[in-house]
């Protein structure tokens, strides 16, 4: 389990409590109050490091199958969530009459779904009868590459009304459906395995949205320009491509975005990242030396990014290497700095290369 999806479900099920943090004073963040409950979990070894950053950050993790059994068992006798397994041998029944739901659990009490795909090809349907009230819809591919069908994302999106998260990291095989932008209610949206295609301008709609992940090479055509709207916005990661049919991208005033990857200096104003005060993690994609130019002229003292912990700046064309020690005086606590994939500082190694 990646580190950046646990701790961003924690967030959005609200399991991390608000006086934990100080975000207020820019401080704590929740996510960082989230970050230090796993490493505690890791030190009582509940939860194994699998793998870590180059900073030595947590980068994913993983439940020994004692600990899981355990943990799955609290899970039934409490009631918070239900595991359904499907395999092709599902196909022709609808999602809730798999044999793997369990029958002690009500249809009225199921809030949490947690769907393992294997060696599935997507083709099951919602069903016609009464649907429980999910807010928390999980997707895992046990094989890579088994997949669920528009219709079944189809009828998630216009049944489950109170939807908070939907995550379905790496499955494909849907389109983003255009009723999305209905789910009004939406914390985490995960589909960085789909096509988007044409998003519709309704997701505008998500005043509660907290992660947005949207990252695929060349998989939306349209962006619509509505991204400024979601004001508790915290992380966004967005195609490498922004569509041939986005003209305009703002990001302006976003106050509690921390992670943005690959802003879109083609089609957006380099300066509205100087209104984003919490980012902490920023991927930017620059077209061309006047758009480098652009962005340089953003580390000016006194201005800083107080809190900016990463960055990546990827140049499509031949242009001058980035002004390493420029960005580092406007970026205090900057651990990471890398320019086309390539590192080129790492405060942990105190390194300039």
């Amino acid at each position: 389990m990646p580190t950046r999806r646990l701790i961003n479900l924690w967030v959005a099920e609200a399991m991390i409590p608000a006086e934990t943090s100080n975000e207020r004073e820019n401080e704590e963040t929740l996510e960082d109050v989230a970050y230090r409950y796993l490493t505690i979990l890791a030190e009582r070894y509940l939860v194994q490091v699998e793998r870590r950053s180059s900073t030595g950050r947590i980068k994913s993790c993983r439940m020994h199958d004692l600990i899981r059994e355990l943990c799955l068992r609290k899970a039934k006798e409490n009631g918070f969530f239900q595991i359904i397994e499907l395999r092709d041998s599902n196909r022709e029944m609808e999602l809730f009459s798999s044999p793997m739901v369990d029958r002690s659990v009500s249809i009225g009490r199921m809030r949490r779904v947690s769907i393992h795909l294997k060696n599935f090809s997507g083709f099951i349907s919602l069903g016609t009868e009464e649907c429980p009230p999910i807010r928390s819809a999980l997707g895992f591919s046990q094989d890579g590459y088994s997949e669920v069908s528009q219709e079944l994302i189809e009828s998630i999106v216009s049944r489950f009304k109170f939807l908070r998260v939907l995550d379905l990291e790496e499955i494909p095989g849907f389109a983003v459906p255009k009723g999305i932008g209905n789910l009004i209610h939406l914390r985490v949206l995960t589909v960085n395995a789909c096509q988007p295609g044409v998003l519709s301008s309704f997701i505008g709609n998500w005043r509660f949205l907290l992660a947005l992940y949207i990252q695929r090479n060349y998989s939306a055509d349209l962006i619509p320009d509505v991204i400024w709207k979601m004001k508790r916005l915290r992380h966004l990661y967005l195609p490498l491509d922004h569509g041939r049919l986005t003209k305009k991208l703002r990001f302006a005033n976003l106050n509690d975005l921390q992670t943005l990857k690959n802003f879109p200096a083609e089609i957006a104003d380099v300066k509205d990242l100087t209104t984003l005060p919490n980012l902490r993690k920023l991927v930017i994609q620059i077209p061309d030396e006047s758009k480098l130019d652009e962005f340089m002229a953003i580390f000016q003292p006194p201005f800083t990014f107080n809190y900016l912990r990463s960055l990546s700046v990827d140049i499509w064309m031949n242009a001058s290497n980035i002004d390493v020690v420029k960005i580092r005086s406007c970026c205090p606590r900057l651990e990471k700095l890398k320019q086309n994939g390539q590192t080129i500082f790492l405060k942990y190694q105190n390194t300039l290369q």
